[in-house]
C-alpha cells in the first residue's frame, strides 16, 4: 500500500504546485474556442507529465497476473488465442482475438503481450493529454484515479477507450465519417465503444439542469426499484451474465460515490459555459451523458464501466472547461477535484481492495 500512497502524495504535491503557480491569464481564440497560450506547458508540468505517466506505464506493463481483477483471464485469453486462432464463438470480440494473434507471432510470452497492451493505453492517452490539455498536470492527476486500476485490468474497453478519445476529437473538430470510423474500430475491442455514438447527436441531448437533473432522478429510481433489471437482461445480449455475478448487487457506495462525481462535473462545467452553452454543445453533452450513464448503474455495474468512455475525455474537458469558462476561483476548484479523487482511490483500496486488486503489488518477475 505504501507504493501507492507516494504516488498520491507525489499527485498531491504538483497540485499544490499548480495551485501557488502564477500564470498570465489564457486568452480565447475565434478558431475552434481553443485556447493559446505563449507556453502551453511549462518545463514541470512536462516534467511532472512524463515522470507519472512513466511511473503508471511501468507499474502497468510490469505487473504480475495477481494484479488486476481481470488480469489472469486476459492471459488466459492470450494464450488459448495463440494456439487456436480466431475462435468465431468466443464471446470475445474479434478485433481483441486479433491483436492477440499478432503479438503472439512476435512473442508468446503474455507478460509481452500485456506490456504492449500498456503501452498502447499509455502512449495513447499521454499523446492525447499533452496535445488537448490546457493543463497537463491536472489531467495527469485526474489519469491515475480515472484508468490507473481500468488499464491493469479491462484491457479490451481500456484500448476501446483509447481509440474512443480521438472518436470524441474528431466529433469535436465535425469530422464526422472519421469519426464513426473509429469508434466501429474500437467496438471490435469492446462492443460497449458503441455508446460513443450518441455523441454524434449532441445537439439533441439535454443539457439544462432542468432536463437533467429529473432525467438522472428517474433512472436512479427505476434503477433502485429493479425495473430496470429485465429490460437491461433482454439488451444486454452477451452481457447478460453480469447479472449472475457479483457485480450486480455489490459496490452500491461506489456507485453512490460516482454518481455525486459526475454531478460535481456536469455543474462545473454548466456553470463554466452557461453563457456560451450552444458553442459547448459536445462538451455539456459529454457530462449530460456522464451522469446519465453512472445513473443505471444502481441496476448493473456495468454501466459505470461503460461510463468510462466519458470519464477518460473528462480527464482533458473538466480542466479545459473551467480554465476556459466563466466560473471562478478555479484553480481552487481543481485542486479539490483532483485531491478527492485521488485520495478516494487510495482509501477505496485500503477498505475494498477486492474492488480493484491491485495490492500488494508484484512484478511479473517476482
Amino acid at each position: 500500500m505504501a507504493l501507492y500512497i507516494c504516488i498520491a502524495i507525489f499527485l498531491i504535491a504538483g497540485l499544490l504546485l499548480e495551485f501557488t503557480a502564477k500564470r498570465k491569464k489564457a486568452t480565447v481564440t475565434k478558431e475552434n474556442s481553443r485556447v493559446k497560450k505563449e507556453n502551453k506547458h511549462t518545463g514541470y508540468q512536462v516534467l511532472f507529465f512524463l515522470v507519472v505517466i512513466f511511473v503508471l506505464w511501468f507499474l502497468t506493463a510490469f505487473r504480475a497476473a495477481n494484479i488486476g481483477n481481470d488480469t489472469l483471464n486476459y492471459v488466459r485469453y492470450f494464450n488459448l488465442f495463440a494456439s487456436n486462432g480466431i475462435m468465431q464463438n468466443s464471446r470475445i470480440e474479434i478485433g481483441y482475438q486479433v491483436l492477440n494473434i499478432l503479438v503472439s507471432k512476435i512473442s508468446l510470452n503474455p507478460y509481452f503481450f500485456l506490456g504492449f497492451v500498456a503501452t498502447i493505453c499509455y502512449l495513447g492517452t499521454g499523446i492525447y493529454i499533452y496535445k488537448y490539455s490546457d493543463n497537463i498536470v491536472y489531467s495527469t492527476v485526474l489519469l491515475f484515479p480515472i484508468a490507473y486500476s481500468f488499464f491493469a485490468s479491462g484491457l479490451r474497453q481500456a484500448i476501446a477507450m483509447v481509440i474512443c478519445l480521438y472518436a470524441y476529437q474528431a466529433i469535436k473538430n465535425k469530422k464526422i465519417i472519421r469519426a464513426i470510423l473509429l469508434i466501429a474500430f474500437a467496438a471490435l475491442f469492446h462492443t460497449s465503444a458503441l455508446l460513443m455514438l450518441v455523441l454524434l447527436f449532441h445537439k439533441f441531448i439535454p443539457k439544462k439542469p432542468f432536463w437533467v437533473i429529473p432525467l438522472t432522478g428517474i433512472f436512479i429510481a427505476l434503477s433502485l426499484s429493479g425495473v430496470m433489471d429485465k429490460v437491461f437482461a433482454v439488451l444486454m445480449g452477451s452481457y447478460g451474465g453480469y447479472y449472475e455475478s457479483e457485480i450486480l448487487t455489490n459496490g452500491w457506495l461506489a456507485i453512490t460515490y460516482y454518481c455525486l462525481r459526475a454531478l460535481v462535473f456536469y455543474f462545473l462545467v454548466f456553470l463554466s459555459y452557461e453563457s456560451n452553452k450552444k458553442e459547448n454543445s459536445l462538451v455539456l453533452s459529454l457530462f449530460s451523458m456522464l451522469l446519465i450513464t453512472v445513473s443505471f448503474g444502481f441496476s448493473l455495474n456495468l454501466f459505470h464501466r461503460a461510463s468510462n468512455y466519458f470519464m477518460l475525455i473528462a480527464m482533458v474537458e473538466l480542466p479545459n472547461s473551467i480554465y476556459r469558462g466563466s466560473i471562478k476561483r478555479k484553480k481552487l476548484f481543481m485542486f479539490l477535484v483532483g485531491f478527492i479523487m485521488v485520495l478516494y482511490f487510495v482509501v477505496s483500496l485500503i477498505i475494498r481492495p477486492k474492488w480493484n486488486h491491485l495490492y500488494p503489488y508484484h512484478f511479473n518477475w517476482q
